[in-house]
């Protein structure tokens, strides 16, 4: 076999190929460049920007959050809430009064103080707050289920440093208050921060989503825009992973396809707190989307230019040849003969060209039909051939003669014999000499040929018919049963005691079965061997007891394969009492359809010039 030929490009691509190398990449190319050089210019410009803006609200922010922390610690210098629970403690005060006390302290302290919007206290053997104030309207039952569990963890913790906690989006600052002297812990105060106040007066744009973060857990306090919605989700855990893996860096930027992210984490004496900015990539590179429009403009008004271009080519060049090769794929599928019908080429060497390939297909037609004509005169010789061999000649007038005789003498049974044998000897001899008959001649012959061998073996035999009574007018080859029915007794019912022979006529779609099916007893390896080689082999492999049987075989698969084609013949299946021989033919088939005909021939001969070819670049 020579090498596979490797598949060449169409021109149709290859001129599609030039108008993009020519026209579309260098006017890519030049956009690329030029929108990459500007969006690193003005990506720089506009971080820079943001980053700078971010630092100095960072800075404010964190001096007014130390200025309230100052104002929690002072309520402890002041010991006004130690001096009244100690009275609590020692019975002067009732635990009413305490609380009282405590409310009372706390409206002075932080009432009038705007940046607090809540105020609660805890004394440290009750287990629920005594004192609760706030400015807005957040439910005591909200508190209570939402906020005082983590509380809770905090209290029980023995220090009296200030802890800043992020509880459900809202900041809250919290202390354990101890004895001054003797540092007893007495209670513990929560003051929530009001972040509106706390970012007032700072500059943040409209389009910005800011929150504030405190320590270095993803707990976000929500101050202006909207941060934290399930599609913002996957850049913020990016930048704080980048700042837990990082000791050093104050700012970090972390970008996606739809948000910038910037962060400015910045370590203080109570807390570490980071101002996150979280912007639409859209928004903030707007002047770059807008130049990218211009040159989309100037690209959409190139297009036209570069599509007339290959427009152009097209129809010069790839259509005509893009015709020519259709009307070739058309021969190649056996349309011989076939023309290219186009009055007016575009230019006149495809005018040349046509013509030229015109009169080639109309030669080619020619040559086929001489072959062809050649091909089918061989393969009816063959035929004839074949049934000649299986056509034997017997004087009909000496069985009449014998069949008067056994009947005068009244033996019935030989007369019956008699006249199946005749039966069967008419059939063969095909005085009318027809390749087919139908079906149920066929049926009949083979019919009577079993009569014969049933008195012959009598008992031992045992025959079955199931006959699908619709397919009996269909056209089979002239004996094809019989020699299958011969091989069915001399090969199985013959090596047993008592056998069984079945003929099983059926349809399926558009193929007829005709199945007969005999006891065999157990088939060895060898056997199977010398069935395959009887259909497949060569004839003078068939040696042995059942020669003629054999050939017999061979003979009606080669008359069926020759008659409808390779898809057609007789298929033999062996299990471990039976053997099946399973005769496959169309249920209509004309023999006049000579087109089908000339297809298939023409295939063999396009294979034979396909090796012929391969073999000469060998």
């Amino acid at each position: 076999m020579g090498k596979k030929r490797k598949r060449k490009a169409s021109i149709r691509n290859r001129i599609l190929f030039l108008v993009i190398m020519c026209w579309v990449v260098p006017v890519v190319a030049v956009f690329v460049f030029t929108a990459f050089s500007y969006r690193i210019e003005i990506t720089k410009r506009t971080d820079s920007m943001i980053e700078n803006e971010m630092q100095n609200i960072s800075s404010l922010v964190a001096g007014r959050l130390d200025d309230l922390i100052e104002s929690c610690l002072q309520i402890s210098y002041e010991r006004s809430c130690e001096e009244v629970w100690r009275e609590y403690r020692k019975g002067v005060k009732t635990k009413t009064e305490l609380i009282d006390t405590i409310t009372i302290l706390s409206k002075q302290q932080f009432n009038l103080d705007r940046r607090f919007s809540m105020f609660a206290f805890y004394e440290v053997e009750t287990p629920y707050v005594i004192s609760y104030n706030t400015k807005i309207k957040h439910q005591f039952d909200e508190y209570v289920r939402d906020i005082e569990p983590e509380i809770s963890e905090i209290r029980q913790e023995d220090t009296s440093n200030v802890q800043l906690k992020v509880i459900e989006r809202r900041l809250f600052i919290v202390r354990n208050l101890y004895t001054v002297f003797d540092y007893e812990k007495f209670g513990t105060l929560v003051a929530e921060v009001d972040i509106k106040r706390l970012f007032h007066g700072l500059e943040i744009r409209e389009k910005e989503n800011v929150a504030l973060s405190i320590g270095e857990e993803l707990d976000l306090v929500q101050v202006h825009g909207c941060v934290g919605e399930k599609s913002q989700r996957y850049v913020i855990d990016k930048l704080f992973n980048q700042y837990q893996k990082s000791q050093r860096k104050n700012l970090f930027l972390v970008k996606d396809l739809n948000y910038n992210a910037y962060m400015n984490m910045k370590e203080y004496n109570y807390y570490d707190m980071g101002v996150l900015f979280l912007v639409n990539a859209t928004e903030v590179y707007s002047g770059l989307y807008e130049f990218y429009r211009v040159i989309s403009i100037i690209f959409i008004a190139i297009l036209p230019i570069i599509i007339g271009i290959f427009y152009f080519l097209e129809k010069q060049i790839g259509t005509p040849i893009h015709e020519l090769v259709n009307v070739s794929k058309s021969i190649e599928r056996g349309e011989l003969g076939a023309v290219l019908e186009i009055e007016n080429m575009p230019n006149k060497e495809f005018d040349y060209l046509v013509d030229s390939f015109n009169n080639m297909s109309k030669k080619v037609k020619y040559l086929f039909d001489c072959v062809y004509d050649e091909k089918m005169a061989r393969k009816d010789a063959k035929i004839l051939a074949l049934q000649t061999q299986i056509n034997p000649h017997f004087i009909n007038n000496t069985l009449e003669m014998m069949n008067w005789q056994a009947r005068m003498t009244g033996d019935s049974t030989v007369s019956e014999m008699i006249e199946a044998l005749g039966t069967v000897i008419d059939y063969r001899m095909n005085r009318e000499n027809q390749k087919l008959t139908a079906l149920k001649e066929e049926l009949k012959c083979s019919e009577a040929y079993l009569f014969i061998t049933k008195k012959r073996f009598g008992q031992r035999l045992t025959f079955e018919k199931e006959i699908d009574e619709s397919v009996l007018e269909v056209k089979v080859p002239r004996l094809v049963l019989q020699p299958i029915l011969e091989n069915a007794v001399v090969h199985g019912i013959e090596r047993v005691k008592k056998g069984i022979i079945k003929i099983r006529i059926y349809r399926e779609e558009d193929k007829v079965f005709l199945e007969v099916i005999n006891t065999s007893g157990r088939v060895s390896e060898e056997e199977k061997e010398r069935i395959h080689e009887i259909l497949y082999g060569p004839p003078e492999n068939i040696q042995g007891v059942g020669k003629h049987t054999s050939l017999g075989l061979r003979n009606v698969n080669e008359r069926i394969q020759l008659i409808y084609g390779q898809e057609y013949g007789l298929h033999i299946e062996i299990d471990e009492e039976h053997t099946s021989f399973k005769i496959v033919i169309p249920y209509e088939w004309k023999p006049e359809d000579e087109e089908e005909k000339k297809h298939q021939v023409e295939i063999e001969l396009r294979e034979k010039r396909e090796m012929i070819w391969e073999e000469k670049k060998d």
